[in-house]
C-alpha cells in the first residue's frame, strides 16, 4: 500500500511540473513595449523662438539710431510699417492660427490707401486725381 501511495504521489508531482513546464513552454512572451520619446515639442519651440525673434525688426523699428543717439525717423508711415513688419512675424509659425493675419490685413490695407493718396494729390485737378485713386481701385 505504501508503494501505491509514493507512485502515486511521484507521479503526481511529475504530473504537476510537467503540466507546468509545458504551459511555461507555451506561453506568449510578454515583450516589454519600446519607449519613444517625442522632441516635436521641443523642436517647435526652437522653432517659434526663431520666427519670433525680433533680431530682424530691431534695427529697422527703433526710433533711435544707437551710434549717433539720433532719432531716425518720425513718422506714422514708418511706424505702421514698423507696426506691419511685426503683425507678419508674430502671425507666422506654428501658432498662426490665432487670427493675426487679419490685423495685418487691415495694416497693409490703411498703408496702401496712404500711398495711394500721396501719389495721387499731384494730379493738378480734381477729376484726374479722382481717376488716379479709380485706377489704383480697380484690381486689374
Amino acid at each position: 500500500m505504501e508503494i501505491v501511495i509514493g507512485v502515486g504521489v511521484v507521479a503526481f508531482l511529475l504530473g504537476g511540473g510537467l503540466g507546468f513546464g509545458i504551459s511555461k513552454a507555451t506561453e506568449k512572451k510578454v515583450e516589454t513595449p519600446i519607449v519613444i520619446e517625442d522632441k516635436t515639442s521641443q523642436e517647435q519651440q526652437a522653432v517659434i523662438k526663431q520666427l519670433t525673434n525680433l533680431d530682424l525688426i530691431i534695427p529697422l523699428c527703433s526710433p533711435i539710431k544707437e551710434e549717433k543717439k539720433q532719432i531716425i525717423w518720425d513718422s506714422a508711415d514708418q511706424e505702421l510699417m514698423c507696426r506691419y513688419l511685426a503683425c507678419l512675424q508674430f502671425s507666422r509659425g506654428v501658432d498662426s492660427q490665432t487670427g493675426g493675419n487679419g490685423e495685418c490685413e487691415k495694416i497693409s490695407n490703411i498703408l496702401n490707401k496712404k500711398a495711394i493718396i500721396s501719389v495721387c494729390k499731384k494730379e493738378e485737378t480734381p477729376e484726374l486725381q479722382k481717376a488716379c485713386i479709380e485706377l489704383f481701385d480697380r484690381r486689374l
